[in-house]
């Protein structure tokens, strides 16, 4: 992206969302990278499995400086029930 257009390039001025399959590519791309996302949306997509790897990815991504972490699903999504 900074190569080929004029934009901040500082994880305060980096935004991620992605919605059902992109929030699980959001996940994996923000876990995998703490520290270059100031802004992260994850919609009706979640992790399906909650364990010590990922808590410790999340605990690097809010020492890596996040600023906003939203992840959410509604009610009757699917995305909100455990398998």
């Amino acid at each position: 992206m900074e190569k080929t257009f004029r934009v901040l390039n500082d994880k305060d001025n980096r935004a991620i969302a992605g919605l059902s399959m992109g929030g699980g590519h959001t996940l994996s791309a923000t876990n995998n990278n703490p520290g270059v996302f100031g802004y992260i949306g994850v919609f009706s997509s979640g992790p399906r499995i909650v364990d010590e790897g990922l808590e410790e990815q999340l605990a690097a991504v809010k020492a890596g400086g996040v600023k906003f972490y939203w992840l959410g699903a509604g009610t009757t999504d699917m995305a909100g029930k455990a398998p």
